[in-house]
């Protein structure tokens, strides 16, 4: 009888152990979705009032590009790209146009191109895949001025 009180015990803890360590990994994964919608929150205001300011522009991206290699699956994640996509390129507009600051213009145009790719490779079906299309060319065309690659 103590035996089978003591392998109770220990599955009942057994289970409470692995239901304590999914709520966890639920948590963590909440905390990094909102972590990310607060981003969003900041640049699309940004955005939306010509405001420029690198840091805000460059954590959201990279919040993003985290946050699409964690959860690809979920229907927030072609938004927030094309979201990332958007502020990279705004930067790198405004980093040719009025900083005259060559470097800031590369990295952030590629970093926009790249993540237009990942919209045109991994959710094709997203409602703006069209329009990822356009954006490359104004990135290349306006911004890089790499002519080359605008046909691409």
């Amino acid at each position: 009888m103590k035996n089978l009180l003591y392998i109770l015990i220990f599955f009942s803890l057994f289970s409470s152990c692995i239901k304590q360590n999914k709520l966890d990994v639920m948590k963590e994964d909440s905390k990094k979705q909102s972590e990310l919608l607060e981003a969003y929150c900041l640049v699309d205001s940004l955005i939306l009032y010509g405001i420029v300011d690198k840091e805000a522009y460059s954590a959201f991206m990279d919040k993003t590009l985290e946050f699409y290699q964690e959860f690809s699956e979920e229907s927030i994640t072609p938004k927030m790209l094309w979201s990332a996509g958007i502020a990279g390129m705004t930067y790198a507009k405004y980093a040719k146009d009025v900083l005259n600051d060559s470097l800031a213009v590369a990295d952030y145009a590629q970093k926009s191109i790249r993540i237009f790719d990942i919209i045109l490779k991994v959710y094709p079906d997203y409602e703006n895949a069209k329009n990822t299309y356009l954006y490359r060319e104004i990135i290349y065309d306006e911004i890089l001025e790499d002519y080359e690659n605008v046909k691409n």
